[in-house]
């Protein structure tokens, strides 16, 4: 019983080095390519880094041109899928320390 309440005790806290998902959304959102036209699908942010999926039409490249990461992140492959004229980005950002 002793070991369950630790292991509870352990769990609840949050740890005192987590970063603030708040802080890289503002930032994320503030290098978002104003000027070029996209929709957002979904934006996922956290400790470990960002997920976005976004939608451009034709070709990407002004799109990921114009994004401006987050100091000290890093943008991995994006992945393309196109059909029909639109083009869906998946993006995955992560900060340059994490694996």
């Amino acid at each position: 019983l002793e070991r369950l309440r630790r292991a509870s005790r352990l769990t609840s806290r949050t740890p005192p080095d987590a970063p603030d998902a708040a802080a890289a959304l503002a930032s994320l959102l503030s290098g978002w390519p104003a000027r070029v036209p996209s929709k957002p699908m979904s934006i996922q942010v956290g400790g470990q880094g960002a997920l976005v999926e976004v939608a451009v039409e034709g070709d990407p490249t002004p799109f990921l041109g114009a994004l401006k990461l987050p100091d000290g992140w890093t943008l991995r492959e994006p992945r393309l899928n196109t059909a029909g004229g639109l083009t869906r980005l998946s993006l995955t950002m992560r900060p340059e320390t994490s694996p």
